[in-house]
């Protein structure tokens, strides 16, 4: 029997309307959108927001038992995150970070096991795979009732149906529903479009004095010191009620480049929008600030790192590396581990940071001088007596990154290739290391950046500190390592006067 001949059930031309959509561009959501207007709606998410509204009561109920109120509008932004983002893992961690730390403000005791109770809130995947289950149950009901007149009616409508569809043969049915979901798709997808930008245009534009009097603020800010900048992000709390998004990214450029990365922590991610948050070189960001001494978020650091994916070579390596560094500064600042516990640690960070260094045969300066911080660390443990050999040998395979990079038109870029050269020479304690640090703060002051300078003096305290927690006694290293810091320190609060 040739196709035009042979009539296709009711059931077999719903199904098929369904494999075409599949093929579509359209996401799945939206045929859960096109099926409830073909007959009843699909009895979808109830569930997940009853077990978020029972995680949510019975976590409250252990602080009001306490005696203990918390910060309501963080503790449902956090929720949030979970349900609504796509890294439900580093958001459920960050809701116990917050829930922990206001148990130990208020020096109280929780029995039960908040771990537990967070795992209970629906992420959004969960969500995905509750209404993949539900569509294929509604999916099978409806083709019991896919006789009915209303139910084809319905489809007549969305999808150009001529009525006399249902006693054609089957090439004539199947090339009429292509046809159909074709202009069924353009349609919603024109709308979608059309409706996104109007909304899009109206979060994003504000008014001509609005945006002339942010502007003014943003100059405002790059003058302030800490204390006014505080004063005014406190006049204007909570920033996403007095300010556009646009603004407040500017704004968290500027305390970036000034150093105030507890006050980006605490009051100024917190106002930006998921969406933002969720960009990659606002994660960069992000990380850099939690990774900071002053707010020494290392483990958050690194899971915001994590979720970053790339297919560049670079990119990839400078990702992990900081990674690393994160991992490195919460397990032996934070960890509480034994001395032979923590040696373990530094060789197993040394792996780490060999892997990166090797990877394609790039050698770059970045996982290079890191590792070599390491090894120095590791000799000075275990004397190993080829330290200074295996320092030459990485540095060696480093000059080329190193002397490419100090040309680059990116200021970032060749202030990090020179300080690494610098930091070399004080690894490899050769003379007047010094000298040679005090002298290219002197010459390229106007290209410094503050920021990672100070990302810079934040390596070298975090040495400084383990050989002193791990080694116990005066070293040539720490002297020299401790004279750098000063001449960083002095050359920042100089600079500031000017």
């Amino acid at each position: 029997m040739c196709l035009e001949d042979r009539k296709m059930t009711n059931t077999e031309i719903l199904r098929f309307i369904v494999e075409e959509l599949k093929k579509t561009e359209l996401e799945w959501n939206t045929n859960k959108e096109l099926f409830e207007l073909i007959c009843d709606p699909i009895p979808f998410g109830n569930d997940r927001f009853e077990k978020r509204k029972k995680a949510k009561e019975t976590i409250k109920k252990f602080f009001d038992k306490a005696g203990v109120s918390f910060d309501a509008k963080r503790f449902d932004s956090l929720v949030k995150n979970i349900v609504c983002g796509h890294h439900e893992a580093q958001y459920r961690d960050e809701l116990l970070t917050f829930l922990d730390q206001t148990a130990r403000e208020n020096k109280i005791s929780i029995e039960e096991d908040l771990s537990q109770i967070v795992a209970q809130i629906p992420c959004k995947q969960e969500g995905e795979r509750n209404y993949k289950t539900h569509f294929s149950n509604w999916l099978n009901d409806i083709t019991q009732r896919i006789n009915s007149h209303q139910v084809k009616k319905q489809l007549e409508q969305n999808f150009y149906f001529p009525p006399s569809l249902w006693t054609k043969g089957e090439l004539t049915v199947k090339t009429a529903i292509r046809e159909g979901v074709a202009k069924f798709v353009a349609q919603r997808t024109t709308e979608k479009d059309k409706h996104f930008e109007t909304m899009r245009q109206k979060l994003q534009n504000s008014n001509t004095s609005t945006f002339q009097k942010e502007k003014e603020h943003i100059t405002a800010l790059e003058q302030m010191n800490q204390t006014d900048t505080m004063l005014f992000i406190n006049q204007n709390y909570p920033l996403q009620q007095k300010f556009s998004q646009h603004f407040i990214q500017k704004m968290a450029l500027v305390l970036y480049q000034k150093g105030y990365y507890a006050l980006l922590a605490n009051d100024i991610f917190p106002a930006l929008d998921i969406h933002i948050q969720e960009q990659k070189e606002f994660k960069k960001l992000r990380a850099h600030v939690e990774g900071s001494p002053s707010v020494g978020n290392y483990r958050k650091a690194f899971y915001i790192l994590d979720t970053i994916t790339t297919d560049d070579p670079m990119e990839y390596i400078d990702i992990r590396t900081e990674a690393i560094s994160n991992y490195r500064r919460h397990t032996l600042i934070y960890a509480t581990l034994t001395k032979e516990e923590k040696i373990e640690s530094i060789q197993e960070i040394i792996g780490f940071y060999q892997h990166v260094f090797t990877f394609n045969q790039t050698y770059h300066y970045y996982p290079a001088i890191n590792l070599s911080y390491m090894l120095t660390l590791e000799n000075l443990l275990l004397e190993n007596k080829n330290l200074q050999k295996n320092i030459n040998e990485i540095y060696n395979k480093t000059k080329t990154s190193i002397y490419k990079e100090k040309s680059s038109q990116d200021k970032t870029q060749c202030y990090y290739a020179n300080i690494t050269d610098l930091e070399f020479l004080l690894l490899k304690e050769r003379a007047n290391p010094i000298a040679e640090l005090e002298r290219y703060l002197d010459m390229e002051v106007e290209y410094i950046p503050f920021a990672e300078l100070a990302r810079t003096q934040r390596q070298m305290l975090f040495f400084i500190d383990t050989i002193k927690s791990l080694y116990g006694t005066h070293t040539k290293i720490l002297d020299t390592m401790h004279q750098a810091t000063e001449v960083i320190e002095d050359f920042m609060e100089c600079s500031a006067r000017i």
